[in-house]
């Protein structure tokens, strides 16, 4: 008898297909003996072509800004040879969403949202995008629902390649101290989010030098000569340097992780390396994107970009927060709370992936109640909740302009206070179409004294799940 053939679909970044490899875990403890192949694109085959749950990767060419497949013929005729019985499309993109049914693989799972590209599976699965608290690994595992399969947020296993391993230990030998402790500092991205600023690393790098406890390691793409200074100091630039198993077996051998929300750093989150991460797009919240290691810090404050779109941001005016002292005194923070045994668990990761999420916007209209507020704000800020008030006389229009900036400027997803019915109609539509972001959730009730960041954390929470099923107005 012949073995029951998959076809997982994932074919865009790095950090993507990561976040896909719990769904080829519950794949091989749902079908055992299944054969399971992977459709991604060449950075995924990269990570997946030594992954022992992976029998083959069928790597994808994109041209047009991933509008068109090179070869898509071939590609085709390929997939109908293998006789696949299922296809699971973990990315809804118009080529790869009708891959499946084109080359006759009977059961097809993806996303229903689209009206359009729903026909494309005989089982589509209702992604709830618009629950703000549910992570993208979270969403990955809903699509498995047909088969029987529960979602939850879980890791899976990073494959380290023997060849890699030996090849970058012997560079750490070369270059390193044995009696150090290695940070490994991503200073770059794959393109759709932002790294830390390179005058912001340097200053870093410096200050863990000159505390004489860590050497440092540095990954990524970009200019070499930016970390020219290093090359005679126990810095080991790998930039430019690396294939992906070489990248995983580097951040292997690292004690420490520091980077952005990126591919890398998603291995080591997986891989549970303590973790000091850098939230910095308002459009890829945290409790979206996290980290999932047991022991991380995250740096993420309201960014400026007035749209989704991230060329429109000027990293040099939104992450103005961001200097050497706090990433050093911050990443101090990680390696104490890693040296004290401390271990987030799973309730807790959620926890903080929230607390640095949501974002409250208070409008008070009495000065009584504005007073209050503004006494809890500075409670709840001081546990780590953002919050801000807004004293309102009356809800005009010029009055919903300035409250357009202020949701832009502070990336309001929490509106308390006493509001009428049509201002939440226009900040919802404003945020959610025009804006293109997590439409808000409104609550009619006061910032009332003693509230604790974990009750609003859980009120809110509840209501982004009611949200995905009907409007709050």
């Amino acid at each position: 008898m012949s073995r029951y053939k998959i076809l997982v679909q994932r074919a865009d970044r790095l950090g993507d297909v990561i976040f896909t490899l719990p769904v080829l875990e519950a794949l091989k403890k749902k079908y055992p003996d299944a054969q399971i192949d992977y459709l991604t694109s060449p950075v995924g085959a990269a990570l997946l072509s030594h992954h022992p749950l992976v029998n083959k990767c069928l790597s994808i060419e994109w041209e047009r800004a991933e509008l068109t497949l090179k070869n898509e013929d071939d590609l085709l005729h390929t997939i109908r040879t293998q006789g696949y019985q299922l296809y699971v499309s973990l990315w809804n993109n118009p080529k790869m969403a009708s891959i499946g049914k084109k080359a006759g693989i009977p059961v097809r799972l993806g996303d229903k949202s689209d009206f359009l590209r729903k026909f494309n599976y005989s089982s589509p699965v209702t992604q709830k995008w618009q629950d703000y608290c549910r992570h993208q690994i979270e969403f990955n595992l809903d699509l498995l629902a047909p088969l029987g399969i529960n979602s939850q947020l879980v890791k899976a296993t990073i494959p380290i390649e023997e060849e890699s391993l030996a090849y970058i230990s012997g560079e750490f030998k070369k270059f390193l101290s044995p009696s150090k402790k290695y940070i490994f500092i991503l200073c770059s991205t794959g393109g759709s989010n932002f790294p830390i600023p390179i005058n912001v690393v340097k200053g870093f790098i410096n200050k863990c030098l000159e505390s004489n406890q860590f050497d440092v390691v540095l990954g990524g793409h970009g200019d070499m000569a930016d970390f020219e200074e290093y090359k005679s100091k126990p810095v080991l630039n790998l930039i430019n340097k690396t294939s992906v198993p070489q990248v995983i077996a580097a951040i292997h051998l690292c004690h420490y992780f520091v980077g952005p929300d990126s591919g890398p750093t998603h291995i080591a989150s997986f891989m549970d390396k303590p973790l000091l991460f850098f939230s910095s797009m308002k459009t890829n919240p945290p409790c979206r994107w996290g980290p999932l290691s047991s022991c991380f810090k995250i740096l993420r404050k309201e960014y400026n970009i007035p749209t989704k779109r991230i060329i429109t941001c000027d990293p040099h005016l939104s992450f103005k927060f961001m200097n050497a002292d706090l990433v050093f005194d911050s990443f101090m923070d990680l390696v104490y709370s890693q040296s004290s045994g401390t271990i987030m668990k799973s309730s807790k990761i959620k926890e903080t992936h929230l607390l640095h999420s949501f974002r409250v916007l208070y409008l008070a209209t009495s000065q009584k109640d504005y007073e209050i507020a503004l006494e809890e704000r500075d409670l709840l800020l001081e546990e780590g909740l953002r919050v801000f008030v807004y004293y309102v006389k009356s809800f005009s229009p010029s009055l919903i302009l300035k409250l357009f900036t202020l949701m832009n400027t502070h990336n309001i997803n929490v509106v308390h206070g006493l509001i009428p019915w049509w201002v939440k109609v226009v900040l919802r539509e404003y945020t959610g179409l025009w804006n293109k972001y997590i439409k808000p959730i409104f609550l009619p009730v006061t910032l009332f004294p003693g509230s604790s960041y974990n009750d609003l954390l859980d009120v809110y929470q509840n209501l982004y799940s009611e949200s995905t099923s009907r409007l709050d107005f």
